[in-house]
């Protein structure tokens, strides 16, 4: 079984700097996460509900679309976009467009890198459940985890929580912070956990690496707030 770990501030803040922005563009909370040779994913949260997309710019003005990982017409105040099917060790650049208003961070373009393929060898798949105030599931809440030690700390992973409020990783996929080899967690390691609900709340939890067990080993529940 996992503990309880001691709230450690520092790691902590790397998740508490979102800033819901007083529109809906993107550029003032937008997080990478899941990073690896073949894909990226980005999230974000607004102040109010929207619809958004990602357009990857490719080269000889081929350009290809991304949708909401929940679907195309997902309007809500958490965002979480999934683009796929790309070159290893490349960078690409995209632009997000938010009710037809398109977010091109100030001219700039969003960046990222991907990594190099990497195959992980085993399972380490963790979960737990996550609650709104009145106990019903906070569908559509974004889970950020980083596994951590005292020597170090990973890349993050992300995902959603589904409609009946579980929230599953595969931890053995988590790179290290460069994003070039495998972390490789042991139960030595800790997580810390951050959900981001938009409109809806947030918490964070830290606790000892562990595998769900076919679903029979579950974190402690977390309630936004």
């Amino acid at each position: 079984m996992g503990k309880i770990v001691k709230i450690n501030i520092f790691y902590i803040l790397c998740f508490c700097f979102f800033i819901l922005s007083d529109n809906c563009f993107a550029h003032k909370s937008l997080m990478f996460t899941n990073i690896t040779g073949g894909q990226f994913t980005v999230s974000w949260v607004t102040s109010y509900p929207c619809i958004a997309k990602i357009r990857l710019l490719g080269s000889n003005s081929i350009t290809n679309e991304y949708y909401d990982d929940r679907g195309k017409c997902v309007k809500d105040t958490t965002h979480y976009i999934t683009v796929s099917e790309l070159n290893e060790n490349t960078q690409y650049s995209f632009i997000i467009i938010i009710n037809d208003t398109i977010d091109d961070n100030d001219g700039q373009m969003y960046t990222i890198k991907t990594g190099p393929n990497l195959i992980p060898i085993g399972s380490i798949l963790s979960a737990g459940k996550v609650f709104l105030p009145d106990e019903t599931p906070a569908s559509g809440a974004i889970v950020y985890v980083q596994i951590f030690n005292s020597d170090t700390k990973s890349a993050l992973l992300s995902t959603l929580v589904d409609k009946f409020g579980y929230w599953y990783i595969e931890l053995i996929n988590t790179r290290t912070s460069d994003m070039k080899n495998i972390f490789n967690p042991t139960s030595d390691d800790n997580l810390a956990i951050s959900v981001i609900g938009g409109d809806r709340g947030s918490a964070n939890l830290e606790y000892s690496v562990m595998d769900s067990k076919g679903g029979k080993n579950l974190y402690p529940s977390i309630i936004l707030e």
